[in-house]
């Protein structure tokens, strides 16, 4: 699989420490390869977004058969975040269930 790397993507691996760079890049050039690592599908993007799990750093890309284009590398804590807000609409549950967000947390237990 080829890998492909966005601008985004190359400024936030620079920042990283070196260290944590060339784990995160071992990572993906060993998902690409093989196919190993820890990833999941991101639910609610189209096209399909996938994560790569390394350590407390997240790597969010696309796949096809042929290429993984490189989206972002960031900290577990930024990587899901757009300038400071989540990428991903919050739903208002107490509006689709009738109950506060605390107590649709606490039925879950």
């Amino acid at each position: 699989m080829n890998i492909e790397r966005s601008e985004t993507s190359l400024d936030q691996m620079a920042a990283l420490d070196k260290g944590i760079a060339r784990r995160v890049k071992q990572a993906v050039e060993r998902f690409a390869a093989m196919g190993a690592g820890n990833v999941k599908r991101l639910q609610g993007f189209r096209p399909a977004e996938y994560r790569l799990r390394v350590g407390e750093y997240r790597v969010r890309f696309h796949a096809d058969g042929e290429t993984m284009g490189i989206l972002r590398a960031r900290n577990c804590r930024e990587a899901y975040l757009y300038k400071g807000a989540p990428l991903v609409p919050r739903f208002n549950l107490r509006a689709s269930t009738g109950r506060s967000a605390a107590a649709v947390q606490l039925a879950k237990i």
